[in-house]
């Protein structure tokens, strides 16, 4: 991101707000789009995505039960379909 001002591409990044370095202007930040429906929709049929849903409503209910064993098994298995879904999205470790 440069500068509209100076074109510097050095920024201080704070909350709502991108400010220049070298002039000191500020900017609103950048705003994140939200993904296109179809990739949404795309999501909720993937079955890991379900998987990771299934692990995580599993960890919630053993914290409730005071269950830590099943608790970090679930968490386990949440953290490992995690990594799964970011390798196969290209996210690498």
């Amino acid at each position: 991101m440069r500068c509209k001002r100076c074109g510097c591409e050095e920024h201080l990044i704070g909350d709502g707000y991108v400010q220049c370095v070298r002039c000191a202007h500020v900017e609103p930040a950048p705003t994140v789009r939200p993904p296109p429906h179809s990739a949404v929709l795309a999501a909720l049929r993937d079955p890991d995505v379900h998987r990771l849903a299934r692990s995580l409503g599993r960890a919630a209910g053993a914290v409730r039960d005071d269950d830590s064993r099943e608790m970090f098994a679930a968490l386990s298995e949440a953290a490992a379909t995690t990594a799964r879904i970011f390798r196969r999205l290209g996210g690498g470790e």
